[in-house]
Parts: C-alpha cells; sequence; structure tokens
C-alpha cells in the first residue's frame, strides 16, 4: 500500500487497485501473484477480485506494508479438497499478523493464517521434523473466524510444504515437501 496524493477518496478503483482511507493517509491496495500485478480483469483465480471486494477491511486489519501469504482452494494446484468457489487467503507472518486478526473487529472473509508447526532456533533438523509432521498428519489449515463452522479443516492428506522465516536474516523460505530441488516455480 502506498500513501496517495489528496486528489483521491476512498473507494475510488483502478487496474491495480483501489483506494482506501486509514486515519489520515490514503493508501492504494492491490493484489500481486509472485511475478506480476494482477487485476481483476487479469486475475489468478479469483484473488485481485477478493482483494478488491475487501480492500478497506484488509487495509483495516493489515495496515500499510505488502502482506505475503498463499491464496488457496478449489482450482488452485491442490485444492486443499475445497468445495467448488471455495478460496482462502493465509498469512505467512504468524508472528505479524497474530494479534492484528485476533483484534479484528471486521475480518474479511477467507483470510487467516498458516498454521505455526515450529518456533525455535534454526535448524535443518527442525524444517525436516516439521515436514514429517505435516506428511503424517497433514496439513491444519485453519478457517479463519469469519467462516460461521470455525475450527480446523479435516486434515489435508497431500500438503505442499513449510514456510520457514528465519528472524536474524528476515528472511521466508518455501520447503516443499517433494520436487524441493526444483526452482518452486518448476516444482509447483
Amino acid at each position: 500500500m502506498n500513501p496517495l496524493l489528496p486528489i483521491f477518496t476512498p473507494g475510488d478503483a483502478f487496474a491495480d487497485g483501489v483506494v482506501v482511507q486509514l486515519g489520515e493517509h490514503l493508501y492504494l491496495v492491490g493484489a500481486q501473484s509472485r511475478n506480476r500485478v494482477i487485476t481483476p480483469d487479469a486475475d489468478n483465480y479469483g484473488f485481485a477480485a477478493w482483494v478488491h471486494a475487501n480492500a478497506q477491511a484488509l487495509a483495516d486489519v493489515l495496515g500499510p506494508g505488502r502482506h505475503h501469504g498463499e491464496w488457496y482452494g478449489h482450482g488452485i494446484n491442490r485444492g486443499y479438497e475445497m468445495p467448488q468457489g471455495v478460496r482462502r487467503f493465509a498469512l505467512f507472518d504468524v508472528n505479524r499478523y497474530a494479534e492484528a486478526l485476533a483484534m479484528a473487529v471486521h475480518l474479511p472473509y477467507g483470510l487467516g493464517m498458516v498454521p505455526l508447526l515450529y518456533d525455535g532456533p534454526f535448524a535443518d533438523v527442525s524444517v525436516q521434523q516439521a515436514l514429517t509432521r505435516l506428511k503424517v498428519r497433514g496439513s491444519f489449515v485453519t478457517r479463519p473466524p469469519a467462516d460461521h463452522a470455525g475450527g480446523p479443516l479435516p486434515p489435508y492428506r497431500n500438503p505442499e510444504g513449510v514456510i520457514v522465516r528465519h528472524e536474524d536474516a528476515r528472511a521466508v523460505f518455501k520447503v516443499l515437501i517433494d520436487r524441493d530441488e526444483l526452482p518452486k516455480s518448476m516444482a509447483a
């Protein structure tokens, strides 16, 4: 989200975003895939349309900045056995968003976080143990509080992998269960 000149008003929509207001500042909220800006007209399985429809609520809950996560659900890669048309956005940085999501008055439907599988000193063995637990137990992606069914989805038995956040390096890495040696764009 970028501060904008005051000639724009909240709710103004552009091809690459929607203007929202946070306090005295206006921001442009938009969506990106790994490689490009996406719009509702050139969308990625409905992600840009979801961001545009929920722009103000997303800004209210998440605040300014870039917010990284995974758009998943029916029709996207593994699908996570979601019903027809059901998709979700899971934020990667659990430490950054846990309090904001818990305190939110209005949480956009479909917004949640990836489950935290391990928190502690970085070690390859810890990553491998998390991958093993994921393979054995399946994925426990949780439904956001706005989903009235509540609670975890049934374990998904074919999970993709884990996100590793290295605090000291301030870097995030994706480690796949299968084909991790390939570039992520080829392994999916």
